[in-house]
Parts: C-alpha cells; sequence; structure tokens
C-alpha cells in the first residue's frame, strides 16, 4: 500500500481522525520533518505518485508552514516515495520481529503471518499472505528448529 501525503494547516481543514498530526517524538514523525525540511527532487519517481492508493493528511498545526521549503504546500514525489520506503522498511522489520518472537514460542510461520496480519489489520487486499510469507522466507533470519527429546526414556 503505497501512501500519498497531503500536508494541512490547522486553519484551512479541521483535523480528521486518520490525519497524522507531525510530532518529533516518534519515528515516523522524525523521518517525515527531516523529508519536509530538505525536500528532494528525482525525476526517475515522479510517476510514483500515480501508484499511491491512500492519502495521508499531515497535519502541522506545532509547526510553522513557512519553515518547511515546499512546493506551494506540496511534497515533491520523490519525497513520498521517500517516506512509503521508510514506512515499508518499518513494516517488514516489525514483521520479521513478530515471525521470530512466536517463532521462539513454537509457533507455525503461517500462524505467526495470520497473527500479524489479524494485529495490524492487514488484509488480502492490502498485501497477500503469500507475499508476506515468501519476504519472511528469504529475510526473517529465522533459526532452525531443534527436535525435543522426549521427557521419558520409554519414548527413545
Amino acid at each position: 500500500m503505497q501512501v500519498h501525503l497531503k500536508l494541512a494547516r490547522l486553519d484551512e481543514d479541521p483535523l480528521r481522525l486518520e490525519d497524522y498530526v507531525l510530532s518529533k517524538t516518534n519515528r515516523f514523525g522524525f523521518a517525515l520533518n527531516q523529508l519536509l525540511r530538505k525536500p528532494a527532487k528525482s525525476a526517475r519517481h515522479e510517476s510514483s505518485i500515480e501508484e499511491c492508493t491512500v492519502a495521508l493528511g499531515v497535519d502541522l498545526r506545532n509547526f510553522n508552514f513557512a519553515y518547511y521549503d515546499l512546493l506551494q504546500g506540496k511534497l515533491s514525489a520523490y519525497c513520498i516515495f521517500q517516506f512509503n520506503d521508510f514506512v515499508d522498511d518499518i513494516f517488514r522489520e516489525e514483521l520479521y520481529w513478530w515471525v521470530r518472537q512466536h517463532h521462539q514460542r513454537r509457533a507455525t510461520i503461517k500462524d505467526a503471518i495470520r497473527s500479524f496480519m489479524v494485529f495490524y489489520d492487514v488484509t488480502e487486499d492490502d498485501l497477500s499472505y503469500e507475499t508476506l510469507r515468501k519476504a519472511v522466507q528469504r529475510n526473517a533470519d529465522l533459526a532452525p528448529r531443534k527436535k525435543l527429546l522426549p521427557k521419558t526414556a520409554i519414548f527413545r
């Protein structure tokens, strides 16, 4: 899921429930603040904004709108691409951590991925199970499981 960022001042539009109030206290706000301060441009990513499926409102109520070097209140397509890439990296790292934790507790990879999808409200339309499974197989660095020995000598 690719996100298109829309910027708004408090006096322009009322704050909606899904709007993100820019803050420097979390990793998303810190990254977005850096991208807003020094927006980069790249002709290579100009068409990447067309692939965005969701618009995320960003409320700058705590900051001076003129502080950011924006193009008529809009982010460049390359900044949006960079933010999407950052969010995607964090999402993947959360997935790998989730699966490793469940794998250590003797859960199957399938159950771990399904519980991740339920917890983060990821539907098959957003990201398919197979896509997540392949990413986990390639990048999660799961330790191979050891077979448990029987607790009694009778079954040896």
